[in-house]
């Protein structure tokens, strides 16, 4: 690849970096995905996705080369690095993106096919077509995947011949029906074009068979999703909207009486917006997707008009949900505790509460007085310093500054100089006329259709000329000020808007060298006397003062964030509040250059110079008392995505070199002996170039970790200082090896913040893996401090998904359930927008899916009905715990593969999973469990190994994955062979590969010592259970908990078919259950479908027989 600037970033976060991704999408799935990067050390792979990969990342051979702006890179896999095996049909579902980085972060990709950069889909990838080498010719199908029904659509099929000689080959399709026969010269190619128009909406599957005569035959499908045409959807829309009215009767009938129709409101809200929505589908060409939206608003329709007709004949109970109301809460342990009530009976509780809900941008704001009746109770919205802290330069209270083409102009107040009171707007431009060159000032005015305005304004010349007002639409409607020299002079004029106009940009526009004064603007509608100009005498300063350097202006604050905030209370929804200091002014960083810094996340300005530290706290100055009063005010997101490199910000090298002679004592030897060089003082040392397993980068990472945590805990001060009791967090991403590389100590942040906040995702092509990687997040940030979780970003559909099926809702629901299992309290879901750009980030969002947006809703009602049993799973306390060691992932490049594997066996056999890291092994944190497992972690402080050898000596049972596990202390020197030797003679010692289904199995005999009455989930294949040994049920991962004498079981299975399964427990068989979501019974077997919550009451017990 050609590219002028190369700007590598080193491990799991080269994408941010010039790099190169790939992907494979075998069987419907997504992965393996790969990353290359060619950094100051050579060529290096990373593995974002295992997919069905069955050897590791360090099977792959890359080499790179750049010679002038050509980067070369090479990869070299085996089939096991891909998959168990071949593709069958020699068809290889793979895509491949550039990233580019000039050195100021990420600038985008190129993608050959979409699949990577945004949804991470096999089905958008293209096809690889597998030629063996002694295949004589072959052939291939190209074609659409999607039609409507009607129009033909057009299919080209392809035979090459590779053999020296001709071939005589047939074509035939069944399908399309047609057939030939013809002879395929030597070295060439066949072109076949066919159509095909589906009569049907539906699945159809079209067959491409070439064959030769007494030789091979090959066949290639095409299964084409067929939709209805425009005409056939709009009537099933209008269909639906005609029934709406009926559906209402029901739902005011029901309420009427005082029952509950919390659940099927949702469903009618969801209805009554997406009908609306489907039609604009159809406008946009968007058939397939309107015709899902039809077909999923019928089965909402269906499911509330039967449950309403059940509950109004008596023939079902109605379920009710108690509902947040505005108020303070209280942080219990995971939970958010505060008033609720009860819409059907008006009762008033005070409980656990679960918020969910939406950000982040306008529609949020918009759709307030509705989110309740979707079933969501919160939002997130976000400012940032760039909306508070104004250049003073071209600062005017109301109104906005703008310059064409370079011109010299400037436009401020006059003091002393006004037609009525003490100032007035002095325009001044120094640039003779011009082609689009001109200064202008504006103020958005809000207008009535068909109605006359009256426009006044004073003025006062200095060779003033070609100025004029007051634009409107278009900016036609133009009077000119008077030219020249002159005394204070009124100008009038007026004008009518049209039918729709409801919005006239009023102009004040220069565009020639002169200065004029203006004061004393009017604009007012015919009979009326209310001027519509806000601060039209220009006498209101909003902050602005000459002897500073910028404005601090609550303009944005007052108009928009405090007007959210009353909404939100009067409508009992909360509001989280990101502050993004990333959105820092441009003009300061143009103004001070010092400031910036080529940092490849979000944050582009040196966090701890002075002048950057005195804008963000004048900003949160002018916020935070702003908005603390308000009661729906939940929370304050510090930073969103946080990443910080130390390595580009030069005001951070005194600090490094601090932190230096603070580890090595002040002695320069020791450093020049563990980095193997020669200093000569620690302020010759540099920041390390890349991220490689050594000493330098071990000390880099804990730097630059605690440079960007204590910039944080400085911001989280400024905030306390001004709102003590105002709970803070920050949107870290759920990644903790990428974590590394971003200047993000996990634990830190935990213990800064008084919420575990983070930006975290589940994306359906991701299986049951993306469950892991997500919930082992939420169970880390809950082991580090007990409070609850927030995922502020809550990523379950991708950026640019176009799969629409029911599967997503089932996911997204499973995503949401088993989340609040694992200690998250809180989610504000990515995005509450629609868009028709399909290169837009909410391209095939929730807000285009209604049955996404009911199973959402319907969730959190299900979750605050159940909160007492769900809390209760959220505070059991675990016994078995993972190590988490931030210099074993820094050492050890497959410790955080190795970590995820032992999370999926200890999740996968019942256990609720503990983190403690070896800060708190250090001070004790291992004396709450029976069983722990280090996963490959090679390098650990003395202490921890003194902590993990009184663990094992006081019977904690203990599994060590890696023969290398504890073996090397962070400096390099090796641990206490005596402690090491004591602590391996106690534990039970297995290989790094070990799968995750074999260190399940490497589990059972620790737990079964440790935990004897634990609860479990078998094989209910064969009920009731015998035998010694029971198998467990597939791929289900489940936990228990009593409550109140109820024990109480949490399942999930997250494989891709229904199974069965039973229950076992210290010699007893369940065989009756409740589930608590669906209110049925239970017997003994429990068929548990694929992606779907259930939350069993355990009814009766059975005692098995003596060989169980």
């Amino acid at each position: 690849m050609r590219d002028d600037v190369h700007e590598p970033v080193a491990g799991s976060t080269m994408w941010r970096g010039d790099s190169i991704q790939f992907a494979f999408g075998l069987g419907d799935a997504y992965g393996p995905e790969y990353a290359v990067s060619k950094g100051d050390s050579g060529a290096e792979v990373a593995r974002f996705s295992t997919g069905g990969a069955i050897d590791g990342p360090e099977q792959v051979q890359v080499a790179a080369s750049r010679i002038g702006d050509y980067t070369t890179y090479e990869a070299r896999l085996p089939w096991t690095a891909i998959a168990a095996e071949r593709p069958a049909d020699g068809r290889l579902p793979f895509t491949l993106l550039i990233n580019d980085n000039d050195g100021t972060g990420r600038r985008g990709w190129i993608e050959w096919t979409p699949g990577i950069g945004k949804a991470k889909d096999p089905s958008l990838h293209a096809q690889l077509h597998l030629i063996p080498s002694d295949e004589p010719w072959s052939m291939w199908v190209e074609g659409q995947e999607q039609a409507v029904v009607g129009d033909p659509i057009g299919y080209t099929v392809y035979a090459a011949n590779w053999d020296s000689v001709p071939v005589e080959l047939a074509f035939a399709s069944d399908a399309i029906d047609a057939a030939s026969v013809f002879e395929l010269p030597a070295s060439s190619v066949a072109v076949l074009e066919l159509d095909y128009t589906a009569s049907v909406a539906g699945t159809h599957e079209l067959d491409f068979t070439v064959s030769e005569a007494g030789g091979p035959s090959f066949e290639h499908r095409v299964v084409l999703e067929a939709a209805l045409s425009a005409a056939d959807i709009e009537a099933l829309l209008d269909g639906l909207e005609t029934e709406l009215p009926a559906l209402e009767l029901l739902l005011t009938q029901a309420e009427g009486q005082g029952l509950a129709t919390d659940y099927e409101r949702v469903n009618y809200t969801v209805i009554a917006d997406f009908i609306g929505y489907g039609r604009d589908d159809i406008a946009n060409g968007r058939l397939p997707r309107a015709q899902y939206v039809a077909a999923a608003l019928r089965e909402l329709y269906d499911e509330a008009e039967a449950t309403l007709n059940a509950v109004l004949a008596d023939e079902a109970e109605p379920v009710a949900a108690p509902r947040y109301v505005s108020g303070p809460y209280a942080l219990s342990g995971y939970s958010f505790v505060g008033d609720t009530t009860v819409r059907s009976s008006g009762v008033t509780e005070e409980r656990p509460i679960f918020f969910t809900g939406y950000g982040h941008f306008g529609q949020v704001r918009a759709d307030i007085p509705k989110f309740q009746d979707l079933g969501a109770n919160m939002i997130q919205i976000e400012l940032g310093p760039r909306d508070v802290i104004m250049d003073n330069r071209d600062y005017i209270y109301g109104y906005n500054v703008y310059r064409s083409g370079g011109a010299e102009a400037t436009a401020a107040y006059a003091e002393g100089i006004s037609h009525t009171g003490d100032r007035s707007l002095k325009i001044e431009n120094d640039s003779p006329y011009q082609a689009n060159v001109f200064i202008n000032v504006t103020q958005t005015l809000t207008v009535e259709p068909s109605t006359t305005y009256a426009f006044s304004a004073w003025v006062k010349g200095e060779g003033a000329r070609n100025v004029w007002f007051p634009g409107g639409p278009g900016w036609k409607k133009r009077q000119a000020f008077p030219g020249g020299t002159y005394d204070w002079t009124q100008v009038t004029t007026t004008y009518t808007t049209g039918p729709s106009e409801t919005s006239f940009p009023l102009v004040l526009l220069s565009e020639n060298s002169g200065t004029i004064y203006i004061d004393d603007l009017s604009v007012t509608k015919a009979g009326d006397t209310l001027n519509l100009v806000q601060n039209p005498g220009f006498e209101e300063l909003g902050g602005y003062d000459p002897a500073k350097d910028y404005v601090v202006s609550s303009a944005k604050i007052n108009s928009d964030i405090r007007q959210v905030l009353q909404r939100a209370e009067e409508h009992d929804i909360a509001v989280n509040l990101l502050i993004s200091p990333h959105y820092f002014p441009a003009w300061a960083l143009s103004r001070w250059p010092e400031l910036n810094v080529p940092n490849s996340g979000g944050i582009k300005f040196s966090i701890f110079h002075p002048t950057a530290q005195a804008i963000i706290a004048d900003y949160l100055a002018a916020l935070i008392p702003a908005v603390d009063d308000y009661d729906s005010l939940h929370s304050i997101t510090l930073t969103n995505e946080p990443t910080y490199d130390t390595r580009v910000d030069p005001y951070a090298l005194p600090a490094w070199h601090a932190y230096l002679a603070d580890v090595y004592e002040g002695q320069i030897a020791g450093l020049n002996a563990a980095y193997q060089s020669g200093y000569v003082g620690f302020d010759d040392v540099p920041m390390p170039s890349g991220m490689t397993p050594d000493r330098r980068t071990y000390d880099y990472v804990l730097f630059n970790q605690d440079y960007f945590a204590s910039w944080h805990e400085w911001l989280a001060d400024v905030i306390h200082d001004l709102s003590p009791e105002l709970p803070v967090h920050a949107k870290i991403m759920g990644d903790p090896k990428g974590s590394l590389a971003w200047g993000i100590d996990v634990e830190r942040f935990s213990e800064m913040s008084q919420i575990n906040g983070n930006d975290n995702w589940n994306y359906i092509h991701e299986g049951a893996k993306g469950f892991m990687e997500e919930l082992s997040f939420y169970d880390m940030q809950a082991s580090f401090r007990e409070a609850p979780v927030f995922n502020s970003e809550h990523h379950v559909i991708a950026d640019g998904d176009a799969q629409y099926t029911p599967e997503q809702a089932r996911h997204v629901r499973a995503s949401l359930w088993q989340s609040a299992i694992h200690g998250r309290s809180a989610s504000t879901f990515w995005i509450w927008e629609r868009t028709y750009n399909p290169a837009a980030s909410s391209e095939g969002s929730i807000l285009h899916r209604p049955d996404v947006v009911a199973a959402i809703g319907r969730t959190n009602l299900d979750l605050n009905r159940l909160a007492e049993e769900v809390t209760a799973l959220q505070h059991e306390e675990p016994l078995v715990a993972i190590l988490y060691s931030t210099a074993s992932g820094i050492y050890a490049p497959d410790y955080h593969q190795v970590l995820l594997r032992a999370y999926e066996a200890i999740a996968y056999s019942g256990q609720k999973v503990g983190f403690v890291s070896e800060q708190q092994a250090a001070a004790g944190g291992l004396d709450d469990y029976k069983v722990l497992v280090v996963p490959q972690a090679t390098h650990v402080e003395a202490a921890t190994l003194t902590a993990i050898r009184a663990f094992a000596e006081d019977d904690g049972e203990l599994l060590l994955i890696g023969a290398g596990a504890l073996a090397t202390r962070p400096d390099g020197t090796p641990s206490s062979a005596v402690e090491l030797a004591d602590v391996q003679s106690h534990a039970v010692t297995v290989a790094a590969g070990r799968s995750a289904a074999q260190l399940r199995e490497d589990l059972q005999p620790l737990l079964l010592s440790a935990v004897p009455e634990r609860l479990q989930v078998i094989d209910g294949a064969s009920v009731p259970p015998s035998g010694s040994s029971l198998p467990p049920a597939g791929d289900v991962a489940w936990r228990s908990v009593t409550l109140e004498g109820r024990t109480l079981l949490n399942v999930m299975n997250y494989g891709a078919a229904p199974t069965v399964a039973a229950v076992i427990q210290d010699g007893e068989w369940a065989v009756a259950f409740r589930d608590l979501i669906s209110g049925s019974a239970w017997g003994a077997e429990l068929t548990l479908a694929p992606m779907t919550p259930y939350l069993l009451e355990v009814t009766d017990w059975q005692l098995l027989n003596k060989d169980s």
